[in-house]
């Protein structure tokens, strides 16, 4: 069944409607538009259209969309035979385990219930007909082109929301069409580097940074990563308009508090935390630190236990053996006798002392 899974797997992209707006399919219209000559087939000239520059009702959509559904058909007609043949030796191999396991027939005819309808969805999905292109590749993609904000080709690209796009003109590995080699070797010399624009095409942050570890708009943050002149990487974060609001100095992004606009960040081995303006509110002590709504931290390994609020501030002393819970907003940690002091998970306020619990 296992191989049946994958079968599944491998047609969910193709089983996307055709008629599901989008734009992530301009490889396949670069690859058919170059005759397959691009040999990545990684070339993603994504067209970050300015609003309204081209409506859905206008000439050049209309032939883009027919390019792509003509596109699909034509990847349908050639993938799904695969699919079906493969869904008959799974059948098979459930019949052999029918006879093996006599038991099971039920839950087995079931199975094979399920294989022959997903049989019949891509039965449905090819066309008997050979598929061509009823529009020229070359010219929907030479038309476009000149609509590109920048007029650049991407090898990546991704939407990160507050009218920014990361992208990076990098070579990279990727999956490339039918007869052209399987993966392309990218030299040891490249570097993989991101950037951003906005919708207009303009550059907000230098493509110098080798990856976007996370990005969240709505807190006017960008979780980066890049290397030094010496070659060591670096991590800190930017605001959406570029400007450094976590130095580029800490050698790992820890984890962090969206709410309370903190981040826990790795330093000389050791982690601090910092608020997302930069404020160190911990110093950079602690082996260990963990996000539960507020900080569990430790300075060794094995070493004592203590709190830090959601803010980075306050802070219950490390004196204690262990973690035990947090329930209806206390916080219970385990003292060396083995009882529990209880705090207040939202101000660390000492509350009481519980006995020992049961194990």
């Amino acid at each position: 069944m296992k191989k049946f899974v994958l079968i599944l797997l491998a047609l969910v992209p193709m089983i996307v409607s055709a008629q599901e707006q989008t734009w992530l399919n301009i490889t396949a219209l670069h690859f058919a538009a170059t005759g397959g000559e691009d040999p990545d087939n990684t070339l993603q000239q994504y067209l970050l259209m300015n609003e309204g520059s081209l409506t859905e009702d206008s000439p050049l959509y209309r032939d883009y969309r027919t390019f792509a559904e003509e596109f699909g058909q034509m990847q349908k007609n050639r993938i799904m035979p695969e699919g079906m043949k493969e869904a008959d030796e799974s059948i098979e191999q459930i019949k052999k385990m029918i006879e093996e396991h006599p038991e099971m027939a039920d839950e087995l005819k079931a199975q094979i219930k399920n294989i022959e309808d997903v049989k019949k969805e891509m039965a449905g999905m090819m066309t008997s007909e050979e598929v061509s292109f009823s529009v020229d590749p070359k010219q929907i993609l030479k038309e476009l082109t000149k609509l590109a904000v920048n007029k650049k080709a991407y090898t990546g690209w991704r939407d990160i929301e507050g009218g920014l796009y990361a992208v990076t003109e990098a070579p990279r590995f990727g999956p490339v069409d039918e007869g052209v080699k399987d993966h392309i070797e990218v030299p040891e010399a490249s570097v993989y580097t991101w950037g951003a624009i906005d919708t207009k095409g303009k550059q907000v942050i230098e493509p110098k940074y080798i990856s976007l570890h996370e990005s969240f708009a709505e807190h006017d943050v960008l979780f980066l990563h890049c290397k030094t002149a010496a070659g060591k990487d670096r991590y800190g974060v930017l605001g959406y308009d570029g400007r450094v609001r976590i130095p580029f100095e800490y050698e790992e992004i820890h984890s962090y508090n969206l709410e309370k606009k903190t981040a826990a960040m790795v330093k000389g081995g050791k982690i601090g935390i910092l608020s997302f303006d930069g404020k160190q509110l911990q110093p950079f002590e602690y082996a260990s630190a963990f996000h539960m709504g507020f900080w569990l931290v430790r300075k060794a390994d094995n070493g004592s236990v203590g709190i830090v609020s959601a803010d980075g501030l306050k802070l219950i002393p490390l004196k204690y053996k262990d973690y035990w819970d947090c329930v209806n907003g206390e916080i219970f940690l385990v003292r060396s006798d083995g009882r529990l002091d209880v705090y207040n998970e939202e101000t660390c306020e000492f509350l009481r002392t519980d006995p020992k619990p049961e194990q």
